[in-house]
């Protein structure tokens, strides 16, 4: 890219997995300039407000609430201005490539809280927003850290205060949710290191 900055004030705000998903995007692509990670930034837009359709069609289970939902977030990035000349849309450090783990996780979560773990598509749910959050991290310091924190508190109270069995049995299956959490952490800094 020349020597361009295209991810700006990117050395405190991402982590390592962020980086390496695009250096593989770049080296799938071969050489790609700043134009060229600017169409792969439209797309990653693309996917992200797909993800936010999903995420309010199921929560909200209304075709008509999400689409009306989905319009005021399209309008509110678009009017956000971070200065005369730039929107949301021309900064990298607000794009999905920064905040879009949420999305994920979020639709992970809802269809274990509809569907529980009596099933395995319920209990797989469960498992994928886990590896979400326990990566967030090392996709993204900043939200990656919220992300992890808010989904480790969500499983711990969703285990001891709506789970089944004994509070001692209901306390492990918390602590076994977060040990979970943290073993994909660690996988993730495996894979990369």
């Amino acid at each position: 890219l020349a020597g361009k900055p295209w991810l700006v004030e990117t050395n405190s705000q991402y982590g390592l997995l962020s980086h390496a998903a695009l250096t593989g995007i770049f080296a799938a692509l071969g050489s790609v300039s700043y134009e060229g990670f600017s169409v792969i930034n439209q797309v990653s837009y693309l996917l992200y407000y797909l993800g936010l359709y999903l995420l309010l069609r199921l929560w909200l289970r209304s075709q008509a609430a999400a689409l009306i939902g989905l319009g005021v977030l399209l309008a509110g990035t678009y009017w956000l201005q971070l200065s005369p000349t730039i929107t949301a849309y021309d900064y990298p450090g607000l794009s999905p490539w920064r905040f879009g783990l949420y999305i994920p996780a979020a639709i992970a979560w809802l269809i274990y809280a509809q569907r529980g773990a009596r099933d395995r598509a319920g209990r797989l749910a469960r498992e994928l927003c886990l590896l979400v959050a326990g990566l967030a991290p090392l996709w993204n310091i900043d939200s990656g850290l919220y992300l992890a924190a808010a989904v480790a508190t969500t499983m711990a109270v969703d285990a001891v205060a709506w789970g089944k069995g004994k509070l001692t049995a209901r306390i492990t299956s918390a602590a076994a949710r977060l040990i979970r959490l943290s073993g994909y952490t660690a996988a993730g800094l495996l894979a990369i290191s």
